[in-house]
């Protein structure tokens, strides 16, 4: 029957529901149903309000022209409004979309028909009245005036139309209207004024219009207007501006007077409206602010986030007859729908809500439903138990619910009986003088105030009364006082019931036994909650077509005076006034901790050990319940205390620590120590913080805010060292040279050379994430793109234990694939080498020797080589281990003639600065020599001069005494004489 969207209205024992998309006759036209108060759910009549509804007209188009999408009533006796915005009149070349409603008379006959937009300019289309949409919203004046909300005039800037309802002879029958032209509105295009309206003496004694365009400046706005110059077009008395882009402020309104000084108070709703957990928001202005431009004086409620609060409002009428009218909010999209009832007091609206509606919590099949709240009416008392009702309306199911308004009890409490000076520390009361424990009375005492005449039928009723102490604020879990009679599974809580007859109105009290368990709080009051009920039968949900049960059996008491807190207060050494006012003074060292600026703070960790050093002094009257609250990050742990004396006691709670300081806490001082072990810091934080505060339950005139706060950045102290040792102290070169083509084994390359460089952590702490980056000779620098082996990389670096990894490019790694060979056949190929008869060189003299260094940058083409270590704990080592093969044809071809090679590779550490660790840098980097002699040393020696002349001195003598031994040998004597040759003789000879 119903479809998409309800307007409600309470009218005597009727109900009226607009069903904008309802059948009736053509396609959705829409309808206005009157329902019978009863119990049945498909006896709704169509009222077909419609004059021409059984007619064709060629020039008007009504399928889906939503009637019913406005319904709005004078109240009990007045007339009727009932529209239809999209009711369209059309032609050969046009469709307009006007808008229309219809008033009906208090005997819901027919009275009128209104277009406020027919025969007004439309050659620019939407940009004039082309597209009114009157009847978006209505409204009906106290001073009998018809309220039509058009958001479509001139681009969707919207206005507000204003005729007499009665036409009367005597009543002006003059459209008047809130200006549209551009200049002389007062909102801009697509503003959608006149998306909601409503009236009464907002500003004074004058009748006011107050009309919503949600979509003006973003935020949505109000403006008021008046009819007080008498021209056709309204003035502009003010405006409301939203607060928040998007909120749609003016979506919906209401008029009521919250506040009992008879002048009319206006709700607002932004459904839209959204703020972290809250979605949906309604504002009250009261009259008495708006009168004087005190719009900042408004009040905001909110709802749950996505639940459109504020979507649908209503007066709800004086619900609890206390004079002050109540405000029905509905949230259609919290779960299934919740309606919020506000009450009016005499400084407003209360911001807490007196009842929550929610249907989840209706009586099945009503807990179903779902959008409940989507539209509200109110403030007619339909079944006369001279309390209003309320009507609900779930566009989504198709329903509407009628809540009745049960009969209310007034009644006054109090409690009697001093309980001012509780002495903690004496045993027993008057009623109980042999208890252990202190005790004292309590005595709760009612008297009905009003009893409504409605419920003459009642004889008998039953009053239940209960009394809980402390944890009924719900963040309190804990109670210091138990009852004598309490119930058997709450000793804090005791529950009675009282029969009383109908008219009994002398004052009725009860006493109660309580007594203090718990000493140590006696600064903080006691608080009770007394709570008083009627305990019946709950009304059930009558089945269709059963008479509607008699509501005034099932009366409720005034939930003002129903409920009361009360507190009982202790007898304290604290002056006339029992009020503590000590003097605290907290001061807090956390050791080892250099300030920077203000609460920051560095630290070096030597060890796990944080210690603080905590001191509060007294310098007033004894403060109750005082305590030491320390917050830590979570990764700290708190480990203990050490304490001078005996009245700190420390208990740790997650990152908490509370150090109750005496209860009380005289006059003087109290000093002790706090230990935390920061074994839990990740190597990746840099900081963690202490925050020290006191709190204490007493009025603490000190001045100060007692807290201390450490944020506190870490600097790790870990002593790294970097050393290194070349296995071979010296390796040789010589023998035949072999290319590269001629080789298979690792051996012949030539002697394995194999640096280890060493990472000592000396502590304290621990060092993670250590890199070691090392330059490694790998070729002769000759400027070419590929030079001769120096250091012939076998295989991989390692880290030793397994605790990190060294990367090095692969094409530095055995790049011609030499199959390796056990240990043994290399060292017997270096014994052979070693017994190579060499000559030994010892120069007294200081002769110099040729000797080549081969370093990086120069004569070596080095590799970078990137080892990284996840850990080294405190007094560990890791090793990095590099083995490879000096490269035996290079250096016989280019160093046979120096008398030695000098080989280095050489290496440094590098942290991480992400774990900001401090340490002596001057021995994180070290070098690793390898010598390379030839096999076979020439040396021309060099003798010296007195070498020489001994030399000459001994060739003399032996050459003297072989003269001496050819003379006495007669060598030097001849037989005959000499003889001269004759010429001739000599010629024939020749």
């Amino acid at each position: 029957m119903f479809h998409w969207n309800f307007i409600l209205f309470l009218f005597f024992n009727f109900l009226l529901v607009g069903a904008p998309r309802a059948q009736s006759g053509r396609i959705r036209t829409g309808a206005l149903f009157k329902c019978d108060l009863n119990t049945r759910t498909h006896d709704c009549v169509n009222l077909y309000v419609d004059p021409d509804n059984s007619t064709y007209l060629e020039n008007v188009d009504k399928e889906d022209q939503w009637l019913g999408v406005t319904v709005k009533s004078q109240g009990e006796g007045g007339y009727v409004m009932v529209c239809a915005h999209r009711y369209v009149l059309k032609g050969s070349d046009f469709r307009w979309g006007n808008g229309i409603c219809y008033s009906l008379t208090q005997f819901l006959d027919y009275s009128r028909t209104y277009e406020p937009c027919r025969g007004r300019v439309v050659n620019l289309a939407h940009e004039q009245f082309g597209f009114c949409q009157a009847g978006t919203s209505g409204e009906i004046s106290k001073n009998f005036e018809i309220l039509i909300g058009s958001p479509g005039p001139y681009t969707w800037r919207g206005t507000v139309f204003s005729n007499n309802i009665r036409y009367s002879i005597k009543d002006d029958k003059t459209w008047y209207m809130g200006p549209v032209i551009e200049g002389k509105s007062p909102v801009d295009k697509y503003s959608y004024l006149g998306m909601s309206v409503a009236s009464g003496d907002f500003l004074g004694d004058k009748i006011i219009i107050a009309t919503g365009a949600p979509r003006s400046n973003g935020t949505g706005e109000v403006i008021f207007y008046s009819k007080d110059s008498g021209r056709i077009e309204f003035d502009i008395r003010g405006r409301l501006h939203g607060e928040q882009f998007g909120s749609s402020f003016g979506y919906s309104m209401a008029s009521l007077d919250c506040d009992g000084d008879k002048h009319s108070d206006l709700a607002i709703g932004a459904p839209f409206y959204y703020d972290g957990n809250d979605g949906g928001a309604v504002y009250v202005y009261l009259e008495k602010d708006l009168r004087i431009g005190a719009f900042h004086k408004r009040i905001r409620l909110t709802g749950k986030l996505e639940s459109r609060f504020g979507f649908a409002l209503a007066n709800a009428g004086d619900l609890n007859r206390d004079n002050f009218e109540d405000l029905a909010i509905g949230a259609p999209y919290d779960g299934n729908g919740i309606v919020y009832i506000y009450s009016g007091s005499q400084n407003g609206l209360k911001t807490e809500p007196s009842q929550v509606i929610n249907a989840a919590e209706l009586p099945s099949p009503l807990n179903q439903i779902r959008t409940f709240g989507y539209s509200l009416s109110g403030n007619l008392d339909l079944d006369r138990n001279s309390y209003p009702d309320l009507l609900i309306g779930a566009y989504e199911s198709d329903a509407i619910v009628l809540l009745r308004s049960r009969p209310i009890i007034h009644i006054k409490t109090f409690v009697q009986n001093n309980m001012t000076q509780i002495d903690p520390n004496s045993n027993g009361c008057p009623e109980d003088p042999s208890s252990k424990l202190p005790c004292f009375t309590v005595k709760p005492c009612f008297q009905f105030t009003d009893l409504s005449s409605a419920m003459n039928s009642l004889s008998k009723f039953a009053l239940r009364y209960r009394i809980e102490a402390e944890t009924f604020t719900g963040t309190q879990k804990y109670y210091r006082v138990i009852f004598r009679n309490s119930l058997e599974n709450a000793p804090n809580i005791v529950e009675k019931t009282i029969s009383l007859d109908y008219g009994y109105t002398r004052e009725y009290c009860t006493k109660e036994l309580i007594y203090l368990k718990e000493k140590q709080d006696i600064q903080n009051k006691i608080a009770f909650k007394l709570s008083y009920s009627l305990k019946q039968t709950k009304p059930e949900l009558p089945h269709e077509g059963d008479p509607l049960p008699d509501i005034n059996e099932y009366p409720i008491l005034d939930q003002q005076e129903a409920q009361r807190i009360f507190y009982a207060k202790f007898n304290k050494e604290c002056g006339l006034d029992d009020v503590c006012d000590s003097n605290l003074l907290l001061k807090a060292e956390l050791l080892r901790a250099m300030k920077k600026e203000r609460n920051n703070y560095t630290m070096i960790l030597d060890d796990d050990n944080i210690v603080m050093n905590i001191s509060l002094s007294n310098r007033g009257e004894p403060a109750y319940d005082t305590a030491i609250i320390i917050d830590h990050s979570p990764n700290i742990s708190y480990v203990g205390r050490k304490i001078t004396d005996d009245q700190v006691d420390c208990v740790p709670n997650k990152n908490h620590v509370r150090c109750e300081i005496g209860n009380p806490f005289n006059k003087g001082r109290t000093d002790f120590q706090l230990r935390f072990n920061s074994y839990n810091i990740e190597d990746r934080e840099h900081e963690f913080f202490i925050r020290v505060a006191v709190s204490t339950s007493s009025n603490d005139i000190s001045g100060l805010d007692n807290k201390a706060e450490f944020y506190t950045e870490i600097q790790r102290r870990a002593e790294l060292e970097l050393t290194g040792v070349s296995v071979e102290k010296e390796v040789h070169f010589g023998g035949e040279i072999r290319g590269e083509a001629a080789m298979r084994f690792e051996d012949e390359i030539g002697e394995k050379v194999i640096h280890r460089y060493i990472v000592t952590n000396k502590g304290p702490l621990r060092a993670r994430d250590v890199a070691v980056l090392i330059d490694w000779p790998y070729q002769i620098d000759s400027g070419r793109e590929f030079g001769k082996w120096i250091l012939y990389i076998l295989s991989k670096p390692s880290v030793s234990n397994q605790v990190g990894y060294c990367d090095l490019d692969s094409r530095y790694v055995n790049p011609k694939n030499f199959e390796s060979v056990k240990d043994d056949t290399d060292k017997r190929r270096r014994r052979r080498r070693r017994n190579v008869d060499t000559q030994q060189i010892r120069d007294k003299d200081g002769h110099t020797h040729n000797i080549a260094h081969l370093t990086c940058g120069s004569g070596a083409r080095c590799v970078k080589i990137r080892c990284w270590i996840s850990h080294i704990d405190a007094n560990r080592t890791a090793i990095i281990s590099i083995r490879s093969r000096l490269w035996n044809a290079t250096f016989i071809e280019d160093f046979s003639h120096y008398h030695h090679v000098t080989i280095q590779s050489k290496g440094r550490i590098q942290l991480n600065p992400l774990y900001n660790i401090i340490q002596d840098e001057r021995d994180d980097s070290f070098m690793i020599e390898t010598h390379a002699y030839p096999d076979v040393i020439h040396k021309i020696p060099q003798a010296s001069w007195w070498w020489y002349l001994l030399a000459i001195i001994i060739g003399l003598i032996i050459l003297s005494i072989i003269i001496c031994v050819l003379c006495k040998t007669g060598f030097f004597k001849r037989d005959k004489g000499y003889q001269h040759v004759d010429q001739n003789d000599r010629n024939e000879s020749n």
